[in-house]
């Protein structure tokens, strides 16, 4: 473990080199005109268009796309290699109004990619800003080395104008797995229990958190990936080994400290693959997960 912290901690004294990361989602971050790669193909909402919000709570006002949901569907071809672990995500955020109806229900968010459906729900009545971030990983099949594949995002809700919550979404990701990956699908609340869902090949993993990222992912010899994470601020969180099922929930209860809310947390893996000899060293990418 102290060798492994080592070896990282050198990380900063290294030539950096940018990670081959590629985003195959257009306009993910909402910075150009919504209709540049995205559809709307259901609009029943009284105020809907991008806006600067903190979607994410720790990073500063960014274009978001803001919507006060009686119902939205967005829509996006992508071009995706088949055969490789895909990581999809996007940040949500939803917030209440200073006047609430009494029957105004908590909104939804629905992720479809490949016929594989993820939901994420905000509380209900909404009574507080949440923050959360819905992801996961999967593979996509074909006989070609990549296939058009459609991403859709549903939000429902209720939609009174001026008194039902928006949902601001952004960074909308479809990305290459590596190693590890580390998914929040809860509100992230403090003092309240978050599931945290790690998911990879079998074998051992290292998880560390830091507020603080290095200006370029550094590639290290011999492991797969880039590291992300500040080593002079990192923290080793937690140790593990994945079993055979690809995947570990850690249920993580974070103290109330209102001084905590928002500070960014990065999170990160290390992980090995226990099937491949020589064994395959992986660096997964960095998660932002703060927690309000």
């Amino acid at each position: 473990m102290r060798s492994i912290v080592f070896v990282l901690a050198s990380l900063a004294a290294m030539t950096s080199a940018m990670a081959q990361r590629s985003e195959y989602v257009v306009n993910g971050t909402f910075d150009q005109p919504l209709l540049s790669g995205w559809r709307v193909t259901l609009d029943r909402t009284p105020e809907f268009g991008i806006a600067l919000f903190n979607t994410t709570g720790a990073t500063g006002l960014s274009s978001s796309l803001m919507m006060n949901p009686g119902g939205v569907a967005l829509q996006q071809t992508i071009v995706v290699p088949t055969g490789k672990s895909l990581d999809i995500s996007v940040d949500l955020a939803g917030v209440p109004r200073a006047v609430t109806l009494p029957q105004a229900q908590g909104p939804a968010v629905t992720l479809y990619f490949d016929q594989i459906t993820k939901n994420f729900g905000f509380n209900s009545p909404l009574s507080r800003s949440e923050r959360a971030r819905l992801s996961f990983t999967h593979t996509v099949n074909g006989t070609g080395s990549t296939a058009s594949v459609e991403l859709a995002i549903f939000v429902n809700g209720l939609g009174a104008l001026g008194s039902s919550p928006l949902v601001y979404l952004d960074n909308v990701s479809i990305r290459e797995a590596n190693g590890t990956s580390i998914h929040f699908n809860a509100p992230r609340l403090l003092g309240a229990w978050c599931p945290l869902e790690l998911r990879g090949t079998t074998g051992p993993f290292q998880l560390f958190i830091s507020p603080l990222t290095l200006a370029q992912p550094t590639q290290l010899p011999g492991w797969s990936g880039a590291w992300e994470l500040n080593p002079g601020s990192m923290l080793h969180l937690f140790s593990g080994w994945i079993d055979t099922s690809r995947r570990m929930v850690i249920t993580l209860r974070p103290p109330y400290v209102p001084e905590a809310s928002g500070v960014p947390i990065y999170w990160q893996a290390l992980s090995m693959d226990a099937a491949v000899f020589p064994n395959e060293f992986a660096m997964g990418h960095a998660v932002m997960a703060a927690f309000f």
